[in-house]
């Protein structure tokens, strides 16, 4: 619940993260990607070249990815 939050708030148009999560497929998609890996490594795999962006941006770091392995 948090992602979600973190990622829709990110959601900013023309910002780093916004274009991370579009070509992702959309907030709803992050989330649910998201909700299947247990860890950093896999949560990056996932999502490929936007998770680097994603990782990188601190409300969405600490929101959905700190509490992975």
């Amino acid at each position: 619940m948090k992602c979600g939050g973190a990622l829709g708030a990110a959601a900013i148009p023309g910002s780093a993260a916004y274009k991370a999560i579009k070509n992702a497929g959309g907030v709803a998609k992050v989330v649910s990607t998201l909700a299947g890996v247990d860890s950093v490594k896999g949560a990056l795999a996932a999502l490929g070249s936007g998770g680097t962006t994603l990782f990188g941006i601190k409300s969405v770091k600490k929101a959905c990815f700190d509490d992975l392995k």
